[in-house]
């Protein structure tokens, strides 16, 4: 691995982890962001996904069924998602305007 090559993803880490503060999501665990990502890669143009896809995807697929479902009541509880009412389950939109608060330092 060159010297180069890691300079460049170390430049880039710090730029994600910058962008996460800003945007609260640092509060999220890595579970939680990992769920955020597959969301975004699954949610038709409304916003909704499905949960049972969700666990399909190459990101999620080793993650234990507990996990998941913590993370995603995480989401729930966080508001950044919501359950879609009578639409049966599995059923989610991403909300996304709600992100957790950035304490003021």
């Amino acid at each position: 691995m060159s010297s180069k090559a890691l300079t460049k993803l170390f430049k880039l880490r710090r730029a994600l982890l910058g962008l996460e503060i800003e945007l609260g999501l640092n509060q999220l665990s890595q579970d939680e962001k990992d769920l955020l990502v597959c969301i975004d890669d699954l949610m038709d143009i409304s916003g909704s996904f499905r949960s049972d896809l969700l666990k399909k995807s190459d990101i999620l697929r080793s993650l234990p069924h507990s996990n998941f479902h913590r993370a995603l009541n995480g989401l729930l509880d966080k508001g950044l998602i919501k359950k879609r009412e009578n639409v049966g389950r599995a059923n989610y939109v991403f909300i996304g305007s709600n992100p957790p608060e950035v304490p003021k330092k």
